[in-house]
């Protein structure tokens, strides 16, 4: 009776032990995988943050260019009242001679 119970005992012991190596086995892939995976999420980050910056300087380049638009059609408009405004004085020359 003592024999199988220490021979109970040695296989429950070497059973244990078995599930223990595969669970530290299955324990660090698991860990290797999270590894894997926070390099890709910060891989991830890095490209999206690189492309947040170059959303940012292309509003600023769109603003940029939607005021200088701005600022040349005023000038423009401006530059044509004036040519309204010789021609009407011409016009208004000539007809006084």
């Amino acid at each position: 009776m003592y024999l199988t119970f220490c021979f109970n005992n040695e296989l429950q012991i070497s059973c244990l032990r078995a599930e223990q190596t595969q669970l530290s086995r299955t324990l660090e892939k698991e860990r290797q995988r999270a590894a894997e995976s926070r390099q890709e999420y910060l891989a991830a980050k890095e490209e999206a943050d690189t492309q947040e910056g170059r959303v940012r300087q292309l509003e600023e380049e769109i603003r940029d260019i939607r005021q200088k638009y701005k600022q040349e059609l005023q000038e423009a408009l401006i530059q044509r009242e004036h040519l309204q405004q010789v021609e009407l004085f011409d016009y208004g020359f000539q007809t006084a001679l």
